[in-house]
């Protein structure tokens, strides 16, 4: 929680390519796993990492990310505080 994360879009473009397009830059993580207390040892991640994760998005960003979720499949990479 209160990490920063780029939302990433993988799908295969017209051309037959893979794609990786950054959808929504620097969106803030609001909860991990369901559940915002840390659950892993040492307070990290739960063991095995999380599949679900509720971001901090406008409405805009939101329906695109919903959209994008139907053509292709979602990632997160963490980035730094200072972008």
């Amino acid at each position: 929680p209160n990490s920063r994360v780029d939302i990433l879009w993988n799908h295969v473009g017209k051309d037959g390519k893979k794609r990786v397009i950054v959808l929504v830059p620097y969106a803030k993580v609001l909860l991990l796993g369901g559940s915002s207390a840390a659950g892993g040892p040492e307070g990290g991640a739960p063991a095995g990492g999380s599949s679900t994760a509720t971001l901090l998005v406008t409405i805009h960003q939101a329906k695109k990310v919903e959209l994008a979720r139907t053509l292709g499949t979602l990632s997160l990479s963490l980035v730094g505080e200072v972008e």
